[in-house]
């Protein structure tokens, strides 16, 4: 194995084992957030719904006034505990993107440690239109550079080709001044750590 591999296995590993703990910890939070949406949905319903009549005396006013201010504040807590829960999901796809990030910012080190440039390495397998160095190379530089929202045309047409392969989830037109490296890291496979390293040693050969 190329000693450039060898030396970044660890780290390798580590991140796709973190990627998936987090996908897990993502999952869970979702089922978590869906479950509190049948009671919001049936406590607004209620809130919304409440009507007094004009003959209602005033011991039962008072009544359905208390049940209906208890009701409510469950609604904004209700509320308040998917929001919470909403955030933390999209924190953690933050954290998978960054960790995603650097794993192909490992694999792209490794061409130029090896070759000193993308031309002088093998193209690697297809990935429908693209070829496996080269998708490796744009995606860590769309990765790298997000935040400024505008891309050099390497990567515009590396992720326009992706986009009429795999889909809109990879239009940098959609999702302009977004971190794609969770959505690259799934297209090559590489939530599994014998897709990376075959890929790997197709073009570091030892």
């Amino acid at each position: 194995m190329n000693q450039y591999l060898v030396d970044t296995d660890y780290a390798v590993r580590q991140l796709i084992e973190l990627v998936t703990a987090e996908e897990i910890q993502i999952a869970q939070i979702q089922l978590a957030c869906e479950a509190k949406q049948p009671k919001l949905e049936f406590l607004y319903k209620r809130c919304r719904d409440s009507e007094w009549s004009d003959d209602v005396d005033e011991i039962k006013l008072q009544f359905y006034f208390v049940s209906w201010a208890r009701e409510q504040k469950e609604v904004t807590d209700l509320q308040e505990e998917i929001k919470r829960l909403e955030l933390s999901i999209d924190i953690k796809k933050d954290s998978i993107n960054v960790l995603c990030g650097a794993l192909l910012q490992i694999a792209k080190q490794g061409i130029s440690k090896v070759y000193g440039s993308l031309d002088s390495c093998p193209d690697g397998r297809g990935l429908g239109s693209e070829k496996l160095k080269n998708l490796i190379w744009q995606g860590r530089n769309q990765s790298l550079h997000y935040e400024e929202g505008h891309f050099r045309r390497p990567v515009q047409d590396c992720f326009a080709n992706l986009a009429a392969t795999f889909g809109n989830q990879v239009s940098l037109a959609l999702h302009p001044q977004e971190n794609l490296a969770y959505e690259v890291i799934e297209i090559l496979g590489w939530k599994q750590y014998s897709v990376y390293i075959s890929d790997m040693q197709s073009l570091l050969p030892g």
